[in-house]
Parts: structure tokens; sequence; C-alpha cells
């Protein structure tokens, strides 16, 4: 099972785990994330967020169990569930940078513009050396208008990741919208 999920066999490593799963008594916690896992990879985020949410009532104190569980929830559009996730993941790991990515997610789709700028900024601090931190955070200052700093944002995502091609391409695309605003005027 783990060899098929390391490879990215996705649908081979969930039926592994399920038979796994069937071998056992007890639900196994373990074969469970990868199960969820495996679901959100094909997916099925619907499954895989009612897997991640029987996951914590087994054991709350699961970080990345809420790290996965927010994520998915992103995808499905259940902000509450985002909301919630991020709130845990800042309340067990407040050293990391997932759950104040979540929370800045959440005020952002809710329109609380500021309180998401300050969740990014959150986020930042705590994960500079990853990519989507600076990111999210670029994404909201090019939303409220602040170009520059978004620009800085994005240029810092290339730092953190050099090959990441979202963040080149969402530098790309701002300094293009940037170069267009600077025209100068004609002469008539």
């Amino acid at each position: 099972a783990w060899a098929q999920y390391a490879c990215g066999a996705y649908g081979p490593c969930y039926e592994s785990v399920r038979q796994l799963q069937e071998r056992h008594e007890e639900f196994q916690l373990e074969l469970a994330q990868i199960e969820a896992r495996c679901l959100a990879f094909m997916g099925r985020n619907v499954e895989a967020r009612n897997l991640y949410l029987k996951i914590i009532r087994k054991n709350d104190s699961n970080v990345d169990a809420y790290i996965e569980l927010g994520s998915v929830a992103w995808e499905l559009g259940d902000l509450r569930t985002v909301e919630d996730a991020g709130s845990r993941v800042v309340a067990l790991a407040p050293d990391r940078y997932e759950g104040y990515l979540l929370r800045g997610v959440y005020e952002q789709e809710t329109g609380n513009h500021a309180e998401a700028r300050h969740y990014f900024n959150e986020a930042v601090k705590r994960g500079a050396d990853a990519a989507l931190p600076h990111l999210m955070l670029g994404r909201a200052l090019e939303t409220q208008g602040d170009l520059a700093s978004a620009r800085t944002s994005y240029r810092a995502a290339l730092d953190a990741e050099p090959e990441n091609l979202d963040a080149a391409l969402l530098l790309q695309e701002l300094e293009g919208r940037l170069q267009l605003t600077v025209v100068e005027p004609s002469t008539r």
C-alpha cells in the first residue's frame, strides 16, 4: 500500500488499504489516513472529508488530519469546516503555517480581507520556506489592489521554491498587468 501510494497509484492503494482495514477488528487510524488521502487524490472529496472527520473523532490531536481535512473542505467550498480545521491546527500546532493559511482562506472567502491578510502574514512568518503562504498572501494583496506588495510575495514564493510554476505564472501575469498600467500618454 505504501509503495502504491508513493508512486501515485491511488486507486490500487485505496483498494489495498481497504483490504487491510477489513483484516483488523479495530479502526486503524494510519490506514484510514492513507485511505482518505487516496480518496482526495482520486477526486472523491466528500468521501475523503467524511473519513477525515471519523479519523479526528478517534484522535482529535491529529494535526495532519486537520490540515488535510481543511484542504479537502476548501476544495468542496465547505468554509465552516475550513475555519474549524484551521482553528484547531492553530491551537494544536501554533508554529506550523497551515492553520493560519486555512484561517486566511476562510476569511478571504467570507470577504474579511483585512483578517485574511493578517492570517496569511502569520502563515508566511511560520512557513517562509514554503511557496504556498507567499502565494496566498500575494493573491490577497493583489485582490486588495496592493500590486507592488503582491509582486514581492510572488517573488518570495519563487525564492522559496524556484521550480514552483504557480508562483512563476502569477508573477509573470502581475508584471504584465503592471506594464500595461504604465502606458505613456499619446501625443496628438
